[in-house]
């Protein structure tokens, strides 16, 4: 008897509960109920740029340019020397400076791939101005990392690949990241598990009163 004339306290409590947590979570359920925009070579505009949305899901086929890609290093779990590459961030050839993908090592080579993940500006991220400027800069053959590609090349081929690998990505330069989706279903479980969660902690610090 006493459960049910809890029951309609339970179920203002897990509605307000679900409130608060919609709430909290509000932008992210938006974003990620945000249709998937398509990006294609074959058809693309500056008005088709201009649709893109910072936090839109877009994917997009394009060939990886590797004369303007940079590399982003941690430490090997244990060791105070040994680094690993955790992901490229790369620029596209069809694209021109528009857009950098930042990608898993696995799927660094020159052929065209389709990619899909969140947009961010490449300022936004932590390393953005770091890695723009590092995307920015022309190889240079004389530093220790490229010693050994220098020694097979003669020096007309270090001069075109330096002016080549040299760009002009800006603040403004979209960053997909990919392989990173917001999927709806995730994040609105998330926000049923939170509710479930903080209802039953507020029954249970309100029990004397509920019950």
């Amino acid at each position: 008897m006493k459960v049910i004339r809890a029951l309609p306290k339970i179920i203002i409590i897990i509605a307000v509960s679900f409130a608060a947590i919609y709430f909290l979570n509000k932008s992210t359920l938006d974003k990620s109920s945000r249709p998937i925009k398509e990006v294609e070579s074959t058809n693309y505009t500056e008005a088709i740029k201009n649709q893109i949305e910072i936090d839109d899901t877009v994917t997009i086929q394009g060939t990886p340019n590797l004369l303007t890609q940079v590399s982003q290093e941690s430490l090997l779990q244990g060791s105070t020397s040994e680094r690993k590459i955790d992901y490229y961030y790369v620029g596209l050839k069809e694209y021109g400076y528009d857009f950098v993908v930042r990608i898993k090592p696995g799927k660094l080579n020159a052929e065209m791939q389709t990619f899909t993940g969140r947009v961010m500006g490449l300022a936004q991220t932590e390393f953005g101005t770091r890695i723009k400027n590092s995307l920015n800069k022309p190889i240079n053959f004389d530093e220790s990392v490229n010693s050994q590609a220098a020694n097979e090349l003669d020096p007309e081929s270090k001069t075109q690949i330096s002016q080549k690998s040299e760009a002009t990505f800006t603040n403004s330069t979209f960053l997909i990241l990919d392989e990173e989706v917001i999927e709806y279903s995730t994040v609105f479980g998330t926000v049923i598990l939170w509710t479930a969660i903080l209802g039953l902690f507020l029954i249970t610090l309100f029990r004397k009163r509920i019950f």
